[in-house]
């Protein structure tokens, strides 16, 4: 329990140090996390909501279980953002297949299936995006033919 009204926050979690990537299992009850009066962000940014963590494996490059951010709340300047729940699941194969759900309270949802390690998806992503549009910090552009 944290008593600063910035980061108002209950954790309950369990782990196993057994194997080479540790198994999670939590719950973090947001009451408030303002970011913004935490300097962790440049503009005002609060979140709220209840997180519950159940991963077998939080191996960085394939991930096994599950998270849920259950009524999510962001309030951002001057705008609330409320969600039924967004939900995150990754079940690897045995044979180094990513197998990645992604729902945001059926607004929207994903699937993200492939070879790639997680931590290598951003560059991936980029490198297909950057086929069609060159990306900098303040537009988006296409790219001529």
């Amino acid at each position: 329990v944290s008593a600063d009204p910035n980061l108002n926050i209950q954790l309950q979690a369990t782990a196993s140090l057994t194997d080479p990537y540790p198994a999670v299992n939590g719950s973090l009850k947001m009451g408030n996390v303002d970011l913004f009066a935490l300097n962790l962000v440049d503009d005002s940014l609060r979140l709220a909501g209840d997180l519950y963590a159940n991963f077998l494996s939080v191996n960085p490059d394939y991930p096994s279980g599950t998270l849920v951010w259950g009524n999510p709340k962001m309030i951002i300047p001057n705008r609330s953002v409320l969600l039924d729940s967004i939900s995150f699941a990754s079940n690897p194969s045995k044979d180094s297949v990513q197998n990645i759900y992604f729902d945001a309270s059926g607004i929207l949802k994903t699937t993200l299936t492939g070879h790639i390690p997680l931590t290598e998806m951003g560059n991936a992503v980029l490198s297909h995006i950057n086929r069609h549009y060159r990306l900098d910090d303040t537009n988006i552009q296409v790219r001529p033919e």
